[in-house]
């Protein structure tokens, strides 16, 4: 076992020289007694080290969102690619749940062909905010969030708490 102010060096198991602040799913960041460092977490492998200054700090946490692939990927930047994200979480995804929501309204006998035009505009304003709200917060959230499980995790649950609440607001309406 390494002495605990000894540094281990780059490419060998990391004992007790240091410590890691930040853990990531393959990889973590922190330092050590003299140096900032990037470990590999399955291995236990320190495979970056770096000065133990500001700037050592700022490359050490580069290197670990580099390794780690924590950075945004291109195609979730900024562009004409956001656009089509913001389309999909504004206008499909709010599209769908107002289809589902007329379905079970329909199913259920709530409202039929015959209903009159007042009872589909109250519908639509009070529900209308929250799905396309909702829709919009739950793509986003798919499209942004890491690691797999939370996005899916928050994802759905922004969609089926707002959907829920839609149905509820309707069902009242009726």
């Amino acid at each position: 076992m390494d002495d605990p102010g000894t540094p281990a060096p780059a490419g060998q198991p990391i004992t007790s020289a240091g410590e890691i602040s930040h853990h990531g799913e393959v990889f973590g960041a922190g330092w050590g007694a003299t140096f900032y460092g990037v470990w590999n977490l399955k291995s236990g492998v320190l495979v970056a080290k770096f000065d133990r200054d500001q700037e050592g700090w700022e490359r050490a946490w580069r290197e670990f969102q580099n390794l780690e692939g924590r950075q945004i990927p291109k195609w979730r930047r900024l562009g004409w690619w956001t656009a089509l994200h913001i389309f999909i979480g504004l206008v499909v995804v709010p599209l769908l749940e107002v289809v589902l929501i007329s379905i079970i309204l329909t199913g259920t006998g709530r409202i039929g062909s015959d209903e009159n035009e007042e009872i589909g505009r109250q519908i639509g304003e009070r529900v209308g905010l929250l799905v396309f709200a909702t829709g919009l917060a739950s793509w986003l959230l798919f499209v942004y969030v890491r690691p797999r499980t939370l996005r899916w995790v928050s994802s759905v649950a922004v969609l089926l708490s707002g959907f829920i609440v839609a149905v509820v607001q309707a069902f009242a309406l009726t």
